[in-house]
């Protein structure tokens, strides 16, 4: 495994399962992509799940006593209720990460950092 790249890692009698914690930021970057209302991900995701390059990361994950804490930077479009549209963040991501990852979120904090049309 690569140097300074953190792992969730499972282990068996069949063997090891390591999931780097950047497989689950795009996990969690193409759910929040995909809420109505989303017009892009802070690093430049687009809602039709096209990507942009720029700089920073719309995701960062953290793993912490085997749960997941997740933050999600957006830009929302302007005709949405942003409080309505971070809880739907937060349950798309939670839920896409936790059936595709099998560990526990515990948190998703969400920030609008923008708005366009």
């Amino acid at each position: 495994m690569a140097e300074n790249k953190e792992y969730i890692s499972y282990y068996s009698d069949s063997g090891n399962i390591h999931i780097s914690e950047e497989v689950v930021s795009v996990i969690a970057a193409a759910a929040a992509a995909d809420v109505e209302g989303v017009a892009e991900l802070k690093s430049g995701y687009t809602a039709d799940g096209s990507v942009r390059r720029s700089a920073g990361r719309a995701v960062k994950v953290k793993l912490d006593s085997n749960m997941l804490d997740i933050d999600v930077s957006v830009v929302a479009r302007p005709d949405i209720p942003l409080a309505d549209l971070g809880g739907r963040i937060q349950q798309n991501v939670k839920a896409a990460v936790e059936a595709s990852v099998g560990v526990q979120v515990r948190c998703v904090n969400v920030t609008v950092s923008g708005v366009k049309a």
